[in-house]
């Protein structure tokens, strides 16, 4: 996101995110409410490419429905979590019907 200001005396640090580790992880998620990460005090992103072709509905509570979510991936979206803030809870993830296996890396 790039930053601006018109007073040219105003001065902005920013101290990067950095992350060594990615780790994949395998889930399948079903039309009933899946955790697809569970919490972790060490990461720093995670990132979910939905490369199936259902659209996949995700929130940060076991409550995700359908029509209840935070954000939802259509068939061959991607998303990327901000680095600020970092969310560090469980992540949970559900289908209107079927199942898909979208590919995530959570990142430590």
């Amino acid at each position: 996101m790039p930053l601006y200001s018109n007073n040219s005396s105003t001065s902005v640090s920013v101290s990067p995110v950095t992350s060594t580790t990615g780790t994949d992880i395998d889930i399948t998620i079903a039309n009933t409410a899946t955790q697809v990460l569970a919490a972790n005090a060490n990461r720093k992103s995670f990132t979910i490419y939905n490369q199936t072709s259902v659209d996949i509905y995700f929130d940060y509570s076991s409550n995700v429905t359908t029509a209840n979510y935070a954000f939802k991936l259509s068939a061959g979206s991607y998303y990327e979590m901000p680095v600020s803030p970092i969310y560090q809870g469980a992540v949970f993830g559900i289908v209107a019907t079927g199942t898909a296996s979208p590919q995530i890396r959570e990142l430590v």
